[in-house]
């Protein structure tokens, strides 16, 4: 079983630049225009190609309903979330793929939850960011809990982007940008005016 390490440091980002010559103004304004939506755009809940691990639980269901899942005997909803969080944790620095959700190659937004899950919980989540939206319980900013899930509108349309909750206002999440999945600060205009709303998958008594 995975014990809660402290938190790894963030990876030191790449410092490789390409070359952008011959595009000319244009071309770098028009690179600048895309801003930060582009930020998270490549997961934009696109369904993951490479399967999880065979022999899954069924995915949690229902919005209230009070059953999300059935945790492995030797867990506890607090257990399950340091799992949770550990898993997660332990994937810092891992490469980002465009519809990716397999450790060895790399993940997009929604494949790094559904392998967390997968590997942690045995628990199969749906493919993509907009399907996870749909799962759970919902919950607000502040009463965010390790192991929710938090979503964010980044491409132009609802749950377009998910991460991992590992603690107060931090999260760990698979962007497009820098090319590394990473942990953020759920802080500042960006990331506050982009949120959509946490999912909770696991109930606390």
């Amino acid at each position: 079983m995975l014990r809660l390490a402290p938190s790894p440091s963030l990876p030191p980002v790449d410092g490789s630049r390409r070359s952008f010559t011959g595009q000319g103004v244009a071309g770098l304004g028009a690179l600048a225009s895309i801003g930060l939506a582009s930020l998270v755009a490549g997961c934009a809940s696109t369904p993951s190609p490479s399967p999880v691990p065979g022999g899954l639980r069924p995915a949690p269901s229902g919005l209230g309903g009070g059953h999300f899942g059935v945790l492995p005997p030797t867990l506890t909803p607090d257990g399950a979330a340091r799992e949770l969080v550990a898993q997660a944790l332990l994937l810092v620095g891992s490469p980002y793929r465009w519809g990716g959700s397999r450790a060895e190659s790399g993940f997009d937004c929604s494949g790094l939850v559904r392998y967390v899950f997968a590997e942690s919980l045995q628990w199969r989540l749906p493919g993509s960011a907009r399907e996870q939206f749909r799962v759970g319980q919902e919950i607000d900013r502040d009463s965010l809990l390790p192991a929710d899930l938090l979503f964010f509108s980044t491409a132009g349309s609802q749950a377009s982007h998910v991460g991992l909750c590992i603690g107060p206002r931090r999260f760990v999440h698979a962007p497009s940008a820098r090319g590394v999945v990473r942990i953020e600060e759920l802080r500042g205009h960006y990331w506050l005016s982009q949120f959509d709303g946490g999912r909770r998958l696991i109930l606390r008594s």
